[in-house]
């Protein structure tokens, strides 16, 4: 036991002078490295105003399969706030085609990129659809453009939404993509408002 004692109080002890001896200095590659992963890390304004959306929001989604004659049902999704403010995650709950739907989203904004970035799955498919997006007015519209895979077409296609904030506790989302006939189409349109 003795012995045991001893030897803890000497790495005890070595740690203890590791610790005061002086770090060398930065070189100035190395300073500027850390200051570009920094400012790559740090959440600056638009992640703050995604966390806005943080709560619970009842949803009414409209679909265009027919142009003419769109199909109404009601959602709800959570939003919850992830790594310390830098993402927003979103888990969609409601029904589609007369079947339960479940879809989860991650948003962010890249710092390098200077863009917004999403990446969205659900229960109707086994894809990943991923999207990068840009605001003409810090974040209150957030015009977006996606990719994923299309069983329709046989291939990935391109889809763009735009959600657009009408109060702090009210917004809306409309999606086009690819038709039947190949052309683009309004396929959805969703409204969401917060609950109290």
């Amino acid at each position: 036991m003795r012995l045991v004692s001893t030897v803890f109080l000497m790495l005890f002890a070595v740690q203890l002078v590791a610790a005061q001896e002086p770090k060398p200095a930065q070189s100035p590659e190395e300073a500027a490295m850390m200051q570009a992963w920094m400012q790559f890390a740090t959440p600056g304004e638009p992640h703050k105003k995604m966390q806005q959306m943080v709560g619970v929001w009842d949803s009414t989604i409209k679909m265009y399969m027919d142009p003419g004659a769109p199909t109404e049902s009601k959602g709800t999704s959570t939003y919850t706030s992830l790594m310390d403010g830098r993402y927003v995650q979103e888990v969609a709950e409601g029904v589609f085609n007369g079947m339960p739907f479940h879809g989860l989203g991650i948003y962010g904004y890249d710092n390098l990129k200077k863009k917004y970035v999403s990446l969205w799955i659900d229960n109707m498919g086994t894809g990943l659809m991923v999207g990068t997006g840009e605001s003409p007015d810090q974040g209150k519209t957030v015009n977006w453009t996606a990719t994923s895979s299309d069983p329709m077409l046989g291939k990935e296609s391109t889809y763009h939404s735009v959600v657009k904030e009408i109060t702090a506790d009210q917004f809306t989302f409309e999606m086009s993509g690819p038709g039947p006939d190949g052309k683009e189409m309004k396929m959805m349109e969703m409204t969401y408002t917060r609950r109290k």
